[in-house]
């Protein structure tokens, strides 16, 4: 759980924390002690922080800090440098913990989903894209580590499967309701 311990802006217990609580017994343990400017921390599906995103305090530049493991030390990898300027955020720590995802815009200013190799967080290979249109969202897999499909609004908001038994099911589905919009909703 990340949650901030003062309302007051003046002290580091403004900063989010995250613990890891037992819920049988109640008792916590602090993971990530609070870091000046930061109000996010992610996890991946381990429950490892793997990354915070902060801001400055004059909220002109913001910044994210990443770590590989839980033993690693949290470092801030990428910043803005002005209100123009983007960081690379990845949207997916996948199996493979050098590895993860991002939704990033292509050369025709379209989003697009790429590999993120984390050990020099550079874009790796394109993964999905559909011209002309932006993606929406990624839809994760049931173990939170890998992707199934991606959201796309093109004529109508639908969902793109990259998973070949997924994309399967969808055409069963399709061809037993013909010209009916058909949406796995629930796995």
């Amino acid at each position: 759980l990340a949650y901030q311990r003062s309302m007051y802006t003046d002290t580091i217990d403004f900063w989010a924390r995250v613990e890891e609580f037992d819920l049988a017994t109640g008792k916590s343990k602090l993971v990530q002690g609070p870091r000046e400017g930061v109000l996010d921390w992610y996890a991946d599906r381990d429950g490892v922080v793997r990354m915070g995103i902060g801001s400055s305090l004059d909220g002109r530049t913001s910044r994210l800090l990443y770590r590989e493991s839980a033993d690693s030390p949290v470092r801030t990898i990428d910043r803005t440098r002005g209100p123009d300027d983007r960081m690379t955020i990845p949207s997916l720590f996948l199996r493979d913990k050098s590895k993860a995802l991002i939704v990033e815009d292509d050369a025709d200013g379209f989003s697009a989903l790429y590999e993120l190799d984390l050990t020099n967080f550079k874009r790796g290979k394109q993964l999905f894209a559909t011209p002309g249109y932006d993606i929406g969202g990624i839809v994760p897999d049931p173990a939170g580590d890998g992707v199934l499909g991606v959201a796309v609004e093109e004529n109508r908001p639908t969902i793109k499967w990259i998973d070949p038994a997924m994309a399967a099911l969808q055409a069963r589905l399709e061809a037993r309701v013909k010209g009916a919009q058909v949406e796995i909703a629930s796995m």
